[in-house]
């Protein structure tokens, strides 16, 4: 067994003091506080260490078994095994030769047996800044402070020169996540703004080439424009404007031309096509929480925030056991809904003492053949309830508006489901069908003077339809019962129309035969909007938004409008008729 250490100069005084100095004594340190993160055999815990009289904030990396992924896996390959820590401290070592701003490293440990890491610790200083991008510039999280015109340019273009730097330098970061970038204003002119930055979770970061060498010219969007897909990914729902691509290029132009003498302009072009896809958003709800700042835990099988908690108890709901013999709430069923569903209506008080309508949907013991579908389907591990519950949150995560779940709770016998539950906040809005259906009642005559919504109105539907159906699509989510009954209209206090979509129970990702699911759920769109009042000049606009911008994910039979205009006819043909022998049975 060899046991490595290393701790940098300026550190060691003050982990001697504090009793840290050796591998087994940060393998055993208390945390300061709850972990940042937690899985089955590392953890990230906040540390406190007095240096200099005052305390100051560490976070201790440790791998208490490293995987075989890192230890062994590369022995095949001729290569010695290296784990997570060892990784993060190199790297972290030629970040800060090269200037790049990152986490100070302050000690690492490694424990191998017969030159195989076993076990490992990476020990950082906090960074010294207090928000990251996330806060700054992410909808849904509680800006520190509001940024001037001039600032949020400014923090664009730093943006883009850091990973510039990054990537001139030859680095590839596939964790290029705005979580993972602190920012704050640098003090100076207030005319011309500036700021600092600094990244951190760096482990799985790695050189690829030489930054001294050319041949990053042949390929240097192969890889590059994945980890900016993922940094504007992770700004979801926050929509970029052409002139924050603009001054993202610029920056990352800057940054490339520290290491390479390149003309500019390329930049501007291959930035912008790289980020053609997230430039585009669906209006978001006001007062939206973004759903990496709610923190919920399970507590008697309930999943929960800590405030939904609280109005759940005022319900009497406290365990699963309360949720299904609730008997409170108006039942509402429908023709075609299973004996093994529930849904009701609830009410709920809040804590400022306003109420709060909510649907609880129930499932008790689905039958074998719905107990298969879902496993096929989904993760077996995940009842019906938590299905729904998990792609409310992915859709969430991509900008696509949609319900707001309170809690949901589950019991299971290994993959086989016996009862859960959601329990799902109410829209304040009405439906695309029942908006149609109202509009389609007025006479044609008066319908110019009582029509709800103006000719403008009219067309940003239609083009957040399309956009939310792209989004969906792009990303091999499909709905299946996309009709317009699961599609809510509400308003923001501007007046700004937002749609949002419901009903995600049978919704499945990533599926085969992904051009079927695609033309099933445009057709299902397609018949559930009634002529003549739905044009064809509409259905025309939404084809047109739908396929404008259409990327390379989607199947390339699918970009000529035509071709897929005849596709969606067919389907909602046999869909119409499908419902016309259901009828004539009846």
């Amino acid at each position: 067994m060899t046991t490595l250490f290393e701790i940098e100069a300026d550190y060691r005084e003050a982990l001697a003091a504090a009793g840290l100095a050796d591998l087994d004594a940060l393998l055993r340190a208390p945390a300061a506080g709850p972990p940042a993160s937690k899985h089955a055999h590392r953890e990230t815990v906040p540390l406190e260490i007095k240096i200099g009289g005052a305390p100051r904030r560490f976070f201790l990396k440790r791998v208490f078994k490293v995987p075989p992924r890192h230890a062994i896996w590369p022995l095949f390959r001729f290569r010695p095994g290296i784990s997570q820590p060892r990784h993060e401290w190199e790297i972290l070592g030629e970040l800060a030769e090269c200037g790049i701003p990152s986490a100070k490293r302050v000690a690492y440990g490694e424990r191998r047996v017969l030159g195989i890491p076993t076990q490992a610790l990476l020990l950082v200083e906090a960074v010294p800044f207090e928000h990251t991008l996330e806060d700054w510039l992410v909808t849904g999280f509680e800006r520190p402070a509001n940024l001037t015109c001039e600032q949020r340019d400014a923090l664009i273009r730093a943006t883009g020169r850091l990973i510039g730097c990054i990537h001139g330098r030859g680095y590839l970061w596939p964790d290029i996540h705005a979580k993972h970038i602190f920012a704050t204003p640098a003090l100076g002119n207030p005319e011309r703004p500036d700021w600092h930055l600094c990244i951190i979770d760096v482990e799985r970061m790695s050189r690829r080439y030489d930054h001294s060498k050319q041949h990053w010219m042949t390929s240097r969007f192969k890889r590059h424009d994945q980890e900016l897909f993922v940094l504007h990914r992770s700004t979801v729902p926050t929509c970029w404007s052409r002139r924050d691509l603009v001054l993202f290029s610029k920056g990352y132009g800057d940054g490339m031309c520290k290491y390479f003498q390149t003309p500019r302009h390329p930049w501007l072009r291959d930035m912008i096509r790289v980020s053609k896809r997230y430039s585009m958003s669906p209006t978001q709800p006001e007062g939206l929480s973004h759903p990496r700042r709610i923190v919920r835990e399970k507590v008697n099988g309930i999943m929960a925030a800590r405030d939904d908690r609280d109005v759940l108890a005022k319900a009497g709901i406290r365990s699963i056991n309360d949720v299904f013999e609730l008997s409170e709430g108006k039942n509402l069923t429908k023709p075609g809904l299973a004996s093994y569903r529930d849904r009701i209506r609830l009410t709920l008080r809040g804590a400022d003492g306003g109420e709060r309508a909510c649907y609880l949907k129930r499932y008790r013991r689905p039958p074998l053949i719905e107990q298969l579908r879902r496993m096929r389907e989904h993760d077996r591990r995940d009842s019906s309830a938590k299905r729904e519950a998990h792609f409310i949150k992915r859709l969430s995560l991509l900008g696509i508006p949609t319900m707001h779940w309170l809690a949901w709770g589950q019991e299971m016998n290994g993959p086989w489901e016996r009862r859960s539950f959601i329990i799902t906040e109410e829209i304040a809005g009405e439906s695309l069908e029942k908006l149609v259906g109202r509009l389609s009642s007025t006479p044609a005559v008066s319908r110019c003077l009582t029509e709800a919504i103006s000719p403008r109105d009219r067309h940003e539907i239609i083009r957040q339809l399309a956009i939310i159906a792209r989004q969906l699509h792009q990303h091999r989510l499909f709905h299946r019962d996309l009709y317009l009954s699961h599609v809510f209209l509400t308003r923001n206090a501007d007046g700004g129309i937002v749609l949002r979509l419901i009903d995600l129970a049978r919704m499945i990702e990533k599926p085969l035969l992904r051009e079927r699911w695609v033309i099933k759920d445009l057709a299902a769109l397609n018949y559930s909007s009634p002529s003549p009042l739905v044009t064809r000049a509409d259905r025309m606009r939404f084809l047109y938004h739908y396929c404008c911008a259409a990327e390379r994910r989607l199947s390339l039979r699918l970009i000529w409008p035509d071709k897929l205009a005849k596709k969606v006819m067919r389907r909602t043909a046999r869909m119409a008729r499908h419902d016309l022998s259901r009828m004539a049975k009846a």
